[in-house]
């Protein structure tokens, strides 16, 4: 069983929360959007598809099934992989690497970057196409309200984008981070990135991120000072 409080102390920093992102970022910068009660959380269905359990429990299991739907199938994000009751099941199951922003690191200054766009929500449709042909994670027609999300733009096209997700006290997830094939190698993706840390360490937040472990993008990631803390689990699952 991996449990995992939800109380808070909002003094602390502390980088076990972020074995459960999304549970705290629910209970805590999010907690507005949460759904549910008790040992679960979710995200809006038009926000964001993950769940959240304070346990792997039956208890938390039968509080989890209230906010979704049968045959509905949600990301849970775990520190081990989550013990599953009989009658829900596992679609899918992958590591991914959780990885923080090394504080040792001076940032790039902002004021050195470079020209972008911040979308709105009229973007919406254009962001949805790129991210259709460049799967960097789930994004949906809200998805866009859990944070700020810039782009490099060519005209009415998003060449490359990224934006924040997860938002807990004192840390800032980075997510969406994608670049149309056009516009490949002109590091676009680098910059926005850039941005997104030097904007979120102003703020006092940790800039942290998720990857697959065999996604290329990890290695660039650790050439912008990420460092792996940890492996995590990201399981699909679903109840009958």
């Amino acid at each position: 069983m991996s449990k995992i409080i939800w109380r808070t102390n909002l003094a602390d920093r502390s980088y076990n929360r972020l074995d459960n992102p999304v549970g705290y970022s629910l209970n805590e910068n999010h907690r507005s959007l949460a759904i549910g009660n008790g040992l679960a959380r979710r995200y809006p269905a038009d926000t964001a598809p993950f769940v959240a359990l304070a346990e792997d429990t039956a208890a938390g299991f039968a509080d989890l099934a209230k906010i979704v739907s049968p045959g509905e199938a949600v990301p849970l994000v775990s520190p081990l992989p989550p013990a599953i009751p009989a009658n829900w099941q596992v679609v899918r199951q992958r590591n991914m690497v959780q990885m923080v922003y090394d504080q040792d690191h001076s940032p790039v200054a902002p004021q050195t970057l470079f020209s972008f766009n911040t979308l709105t929500e009229k973007d919406v449709p254009a962001i949805l196409a790129l991210v259709e042909l460049t799967r960097p994670g789930p994004f949906l027609p809200r998805t866009i309200g859990l944070g700020s999300y810039v782009a490099v733009c060519d005209g009415p096209k998003i060449a490359a984008m990224a934006g924040e997700r997860f938002s807990l006290e004192g840390f800032r997830e980075i997510s969406a981070v994608c670049t149309h094939p056009d516009y490949q190698k002109r590091g676009y993706g680098t910059r926005l990135i850039n941005y997104l840390i030097a904007k979120n360490l102003q703020a006092g937040s940790l800039p942290f991120l998720h990857v697959f472990e065999d996604n290329p993008a990890k290695q660039l990631y650790e050439t912008l000072h990420f460092r792996q803390r940890k492996i995590l689990t990201l399981s699909v699952i679903m109840h009958s």
